[in-house]
């Protein structure tokens, strides 16, 4: 991909401006869908307060996702002069791909920078049509509920062992960003851009796999859960039982220790402070910082 960074109307008047790193081909049908009116008319898959996936079509390519972040108030500030999650997703994305292969690819990515800082930002990814996540495997109809349970029982750990042996720790690895493909069994990682590669302790290990298990519990049954870690285990060449340490992480993960309910106690006090603060300031700052 090419990096190509635009100085377009909007962003002069705000003094910033729009990178956008893409193939050649892509650049004038992404730059067209980055236009606020044009996001409008886009099918919406999936929204939450901060992001929005959607559906994009750019004659000459396959089936795409483009995902727009939007970093609000606080969070605005950790973006200065740091990649974007766009980018950053982007990166990691590619690095799985090179390490194990992964259907979902990166295409392009945007940037929004301000002063140093990155009110919002995209990336463009190839779609793998009619998959599901793995958040909620009892919601899904009795065939592809069946299907998608088959997948995660037996395609899942070789993919997950796969991430491992490649030394890729994806620090994040929940149900919601594991996607698969009912009709076919093929399992794809997404909205990892924290992953990384390097030594993988046997702590980043649990880590990840309990980041899974936490998930993945609503839909299978406790027995499902031992049964797909010694899968893992076996296909990652581990021989030691995970389950008691994966149970115990989960337990963190979910605070429900003492420390970890304190330490969570104590960040969401700072939240609401930090928001109150944010709030009585108002727009005197240089950007709208409730955008």
């Amino acid at each position: 991909m090419h990096v190509l960074t635009l100085e377009t109307a909007a962003a002069q008047a705000a003094a910033g401006s729009l990178t956008l790193a893409a193939p050649e081909a892509l650049r004038t049908g992404l730059l067209a869908a980055l236009a606020p009116e044009r996001e409008a008319w886009l099918p919406v898959m999936a929204e939450t307060a901060r992001s929005r996936v959607m559906r994009l079509h750019v004659d000459g390519a396959p089936p795409l996702v483009l995902k727009r972040y939007r970093e609000p108030g606080a969070f605005l500030l950790r973006t200065f002069l740091r990649p974007s999650r766009a980018q950053r997703e982007a990166g990691a994305l590619a690095m799985i791909a090179a390490a194990v292969g992964n259907v979902v690819q990166p295409v392009a990515w945007a940037e929004e920078r301000r002063l140093g800082f990155v009110p919002r930002s995209w990336i463009v990814t190839t779609e793998l049509t009619g998959a599901h996540d793995l958040r909620h495997l009892e919601r899904l109809a009795p065939d592809d509920r069946a299907l998608a349970r088959a997948a995660a029982m037996v395609v899942l750990p070789e993919r997950v062992a796969a991430l491992h042996r490649a030394g890729v720790f994806a620090r994040n690895l929940h149900a919601k960003n594991v996607l698969v493909q009912p009709a076919t069994g093929r399992v794809a990682f997404i909205d990892l851009p924290r992953a990384s590669a390097g030594l993988l302790t046997r702590a980043r290990r649990v880590h990840d796999l309990a980041c899974l298990a936490k998930g993945l519990r609503r839909g299978l049954s406790d027995d499902d859960l031992r049964a797909l870690l010694a899968a893992y285990a076996r296909a990652a060449g581990v021989d030691d039982d995970l389950w008691s340490d994966v149970v115990a992480r989960v337990e963190v993960l979910d605070n429900r220790t003492p420390l970890a309910g304190a330490v969570h106690a104590l960040r969401r006090r700072a939240k609401r402070l930090w928001r109150g603060a944010t709030a009585a300031e108002g727009q005197s700052g240089p950007f709208p910082w409730t955008a």
